[in-house]
């Protein structure tokens, strides 16, 4: 059977936003990289610039497919949360600290 043979397919809706959030999340993440790896102070600035506006493409698709039900992330567990919390707050502490 060739393209042209086949019926009208057509990703559901669910499917194709997956992808499109999968794609997102992906994107952000080299993005970041890139801004984090560049000695150029004003293209860093455009990498940001980039991976803020992907991060909110990111959190729109999330939500829209959030509210229908079609992605729904499991819970962390509280102890698991605060076992987390304990472990990276003096961390971030003696971060905040050094650049007092």
């Amino acid at each position: 059977m060739t393209v042209t043979e086949r019926p009208n397919t057509r990703l559901p809706d669910q499917d194709l936003l997956q992808d499109c959030l999968d794609t997102l999340k992906h994107l952000s993440s080299c993005y970041r990289h890139a801004a984090t790896e560049c000695d150029s102070q004003d293209l860093r600035e455009v990498f940001w610039n980039i991976l803020h506006d992907k991060l909110e493409l990111q959190a729109a698709t999330f939500q829209f497919m959030n509210q229908r039900g079609w992605y729904k992330p499991a819970r962390a567990p509280q102890e698991a949360v605060q076992q987390i919390y304990r472990h990276f707050h003096p961390q971030y502490e003696a971060i905040l600290s050094f650049y007092q």
